[in-house]
């Protein structure tokens, strides 16, 4: 699981590369693929108020249970960059209702548990405001909870073998003075 301060690095510096591809506001559907024991960054600059509403939906997949953790971030720079109404919603893709949903600066889902074979999404929200535009960072986490299955012991030698080891060591020590 990632630490508090390499999440916090991992997050500005998917904003920090985004800040070279700015772009109008819009929605978009992202495709991860598998999340299972990976984090995935995403970052968004839009340099123009032409279109003001974003929504950007990012579509992922657990292959074994996992606890998912997420934390999306908007940057916000007196009025020159703003996205107000700032919102994430995870929900799996077959149903309705929404597993998580909250707004503010600086969201964290916490940690959540997500089944295997699940099919999920996470929608960010907001209106851009800024005079010069807005931009957000989105980070994604989903550790597996599943245990790596039986653990096969390396065999332990059985008396003869210990003999015939320290006779062999014995005879490379001789063979050695000789």
């Amino acid at each position: 699981m990632l630490s508090s301060n390499r999440f916090s690095r991992n997050l500005m510096g998917a904003f920090l590369l985004a800040c070279a591809f700015c772009s109008n506001a819009s929605a978009t559907d992202f495709t991860v693929g598998d999340l299972t024991d990976k984090s995935y960054a995403h970052s968004a600059t839009f340099n123009s108020i032409v279109n003001p509403a974003i929504e950007d939906v990012f579509y992922f997949s657990v292959a074994a249970p996992a606890t998912f953790n997420a934390i999306a971030s908007e940057v916000v720079m007196a009025s020159f960059f703003n996205i107000s109404n700032f919102s994430m919603e995870l929900a799996a893709v077959s149903t309705v209702p929404s597993l998580f949903s909250q707004s503010g600066v600086v969201i964290q889902t916490g940690n959540l548990t997500l089944p295997q074979g699940g099919q999920f999404k996470v929608t960010v929200r907001g209106n851009i405001d800024g005079s010069f535009g807005g931009a957000y960072s989105l980070l994604m986490t989903a550790a597996s909870t599943q245990s790596p299955g039986p653990q096969t012991a390396s065999p332990v030698p059985e008396p003869e073998q210990w003999l015939m080891l320290l006779l062999g060591g014995a005879l490379l020590v001789a063979r050695r003075r000789a």
